[in-house]
């Protein structure tokens, strides 16, 4: 066994030891603290596993953006209570929707919960017998026609032209009516979603772009590229934030994504990360789309803030607290716009197939039909399709993992756009649904069998 594999179990091992004292602290302390002060050190460690293996000494890659992601919205109101002790009583309450504080049991399960994913994602990582990453990177470099690219850039640059006109009416509807507007249709019967299928065209096609990056003339891959990442900054101003920050991340994964970070740098990304997360309520607010918060001191605004984003993780706990869920959810989430289909069938409501609608349906019917909605989380998916057996949803998370790992290995121009993908959407992915990735993979997958970024040879597989 090498140094690193060491390293790695050593790191694992002492994982597992400190999630273990996390579940136990609850039962020997009354308040949370050091519970919560553990299960951040089980993340700590965790991200440390997962990029062991980096062969740039850089922690701009996709695993990072995923935990970063889940340390928000899964772990921002632990965060919160190192800042705060006030709020120990309601870490594990929710006042939206559903109306409750969760018991000592149910928060000994949900910690449980959380410390599964945390060692499942890590033991990936740990037991990864991968040993030619990035050996060929880039291998793949074959020419696309010009002609078919030029299809694409026109479908990239059209969706991004009609997503800009659709964010400015948005920010003019939330404005109006508020940020809570933009969904107030949730209710009414199901219609395929033509912004959403755009959005889909526009994040695929840029893909595509991005792949083959160096045989698209520089001024012409900027201005596309340009325009795409300005199109997700405009979206705070309809007071969305996850858009905002991936689009930041995806420019610091363009920029860093091979090269070595000194430890200064790092120092002033945690500081301008820090800073985007203390001013994102008013930067979103500057539209009018959200209420301005009031000057407070930087701490208290900070566990504001992390409390606030952290809701994912009581989201969670509500959806695996929810029993029955539609079978026709199983078909959606795995098939994603398979859902087309439902309407001649007489399936016309939201909340018959998707399962966060379903779960605030049955909780709070008048919420629901007045478009308020919770939210869901890509472990909620995993929960439920693992029909709450853990080793079952342990599986999953690792095999989800393993996925990360081979969309690292960005050895072809395929890989490179499903990795661009990726970066894309892992970041908020901790706090939405897997099924929309699943669809913007298989309309990239078309986009690529159309310019033969991907194709298939007999006996060999895909190229």
């Amino acid at each position: 066994m090498d140094k690193n594999n060491m390293s790695k179990f050593l790191l694992f091992a002492v994982m597992i030891t400190f999630s273990l004292f996390s579940i136990l602290s609850i039962v020997i302390f009354s308040d949370y603290f050091i519970s919560a002060f553990l299960i951040l050190v089980v993340f700590i460690i965790c991200f440390f596993v997962s990029n062991l293996d980096n062969k740039i000494k850089s922690f701009v890659n996709l695993q990072s953006f995923f935990l970063l992601g889940f340390l928000l919205f899964f772990l921002g109101r632990l965060i919160a209570l190192l800042f705060n002790r006030d709020i120990n009583e309601t870490v594990f309450c929710i006042d939206f929707i559903f109306n409750y504080c969760e018991s000592e049991n149910g928060i000994l399960y949900l910690l449980f919960v959380i410390n599964i994913i945390l060692i499942a994602f890590a033991s990936a990582f740990v037991f990864n017998s991968n040993k030619n990453k990035n050996k060929n990177k880039n291998k793949n470099k074959n020419l696309v026609s010009k002609k078919k690219l030029l299809v694409v850039y026109l479908i990239s640059l059209s969706s991004i032209t009609w997503i800009f006109f659709s964010t400015f009416n948005s920010v003019s509807l939330a404005i109006e009516s508020g940020y809570m507007a933009l969904y107030a249709n949730q209710a009414e019967s199901y219609v395929p979603p033509f912004a959403l299928l755009i959005n889909t065209l526009s994040i695929a096609s840029m893909a595509i772009i991005y792949s083959v990056r160096e045989q698209v003339k520089p001024f012409y891959f900027q201005l596309l590229f340009s325009a795409f990442i300005f199109s997700m900054l405009l979206g705070i101003l309809t007071g969305s934030r996850s858009s905002f920050i991936s689009a930041i991340l995806l420019v610091l994964w363009h920029f860093y994504k091979d090269k070595n970070i000194t430890f200064i740098k790092y120092l002033f990304l945690s500081i301008f990360g820090l800073l985007i997360i203390y001013f994102l309520d008013n930067i979103a607010a500057l539209s009018g789309a959200r209420p301005h918060q009031g000057n407070n001191d930087f701490l208290k605004t900070l566990s504001e803030t992390f409390y606030g984003q952290g809701i994912t993780l009581m989201v969670f706990n509500s959806s695996i607290n929810v029993e029955n869920y539609p079978i026709l959810g199983y078909l959606k989430t795995l098939f994603p716009g398979i859902q087309v289909l439902f309407p001649p069938f007489g399936v016309n409501n939201r909340y018959d197939f998707d399962w966060s609608s379903f779960m605030t349906y049955q909780e709070n019917s008048e919420a629901y039909t007045a478009g308020f909605g919770l939210g869901w989380s890509v472990f909620s998916d995993f929960y439920v399709l693992s029909f709450g057996f853990l080793p079952l949803f342990f599986m999953c998370i690792f095999l989800f993992g393993k996925f990360v790992i081979t969309v690292n290995n960005a050895d072809s121009h395929f890989k490179i756009g499903l990795l661009f993908i990726c970066i894309l959407s892992f970041f908020s992915l901790v706090r939405s649904s897997i099924s929309p990735l699943i669809f913007t993979i298989v309309i990239y997958a078309i986009f690529s069998l159309y310019i033969r970024t991907l194709h298939f040879k007999r006996k060999r597989g895909v190229i």
